[in-house]
Formats: structure tokens, C-alpha cells, sequence
């Protein structure tokens, strides 16, 4: 709910601009970019849950170019870091929308080398360290 009230103060205050996520537990945001990919995501927030599960939100950008150029996508998931899979709790190309979103509760196998699989790796090791 806090998120939801900051983003919303966010949107008030520039022209237009969508509103950024904010972290309810003061996470520091951090860019992950792999060389040669141009898909770069920033991690927004991890947040640590019992046992091998963490949440994490983050933002992906695809570079300009290409079939899906200059594209962003805001996600909020629930992963196991045991068992490598992941759940969607809402996506969208803002965070509003990604906030409304509520798919189902289905877990997913993570695919080697994807960007979800890098994500999601990195919020277990962030996780552990907040522990």
C-alpha cells in the first residue's frame, strides 16, 4: 500500500512521466546488464521470506532496434531459490499496471541463460546477504 501511495506522490510531482517504484523497505536499486545483451533490467527491490523463498521487483528495458526495441516491463515475483522457479505476482509496462496485474499462482522453470533466470539468481544472492 506504501508503494502504491509513494508512486502515486511520484506521479504527481513530474509532467506526464509514469510513476517509478518505490521500495517499502529502502532497497537500493541496482542495474544489471550482461555484455553483448541488450536487455538490461534493474532490480528494485528483494525482499527475503521464509525459508528458500525471496520476492523481487524489477524493470527490464530492451534497447531501441530490433522486433521489440526501446521496450520496459516492470515484474514482481515470488522465487525459490532451491528449486530455480519463479511466480508471477504482477507485470506491466508501468508499475501501476504491473501493481493491478494478477495472474494466476503458477510456478514457472526458469530457461538457462534468460533474463528471468539471471533476475532471479541474483535476488537469492542479495536475499542471502539480507539475512
Amino acid at each position: 500500500m506504501f508503494a502504491t501511495v509513494m508512486a502515486l506522490v511520484v506521479a504527481g510531482c513530474g509532467e506526464d512521466k509514469p510513476a517509478e517504484y518505490v521500495s517499502q523497505t529502502g532497497f537500493q536499486p541496482f542495474i544489471h546488464k550482461r555484455e553483448g545483451d541488450r536487455i538490461t533490467y534493474t532490480m528494485l527491490d528483494v525482499i527475503s521470506e521464509d525459508g528458500p523463498l525471496v520476492r523481487y521487483v524489477t524493470k527490464q528495458q530492451v534497447a531501441p532496434g530490433g522486433p521489440v526495441g526501446g521496450m520496459v516491463n516492470y515484474a514482481s515475483r515470488r522465487g525459490d531459490c532451491h528449486r530455480l522457479l519463479y511466480q508471477t505476482l504482477g507485470e506491466g509496462d508501468t508499475v501501476a499496471k504491473m501493481e493491478r496485474d494478477r495472474p494466476e499462482n503458477q510456478w514457472v522453470e526458469l530457461v538457462n541463460g534468460s533474463s528471468a533466470t539471471a533476475a532471479l539468481v541474483t535476488a537469492c544472492q542479495v536475499a542471502k546477504k539480507l539475512k
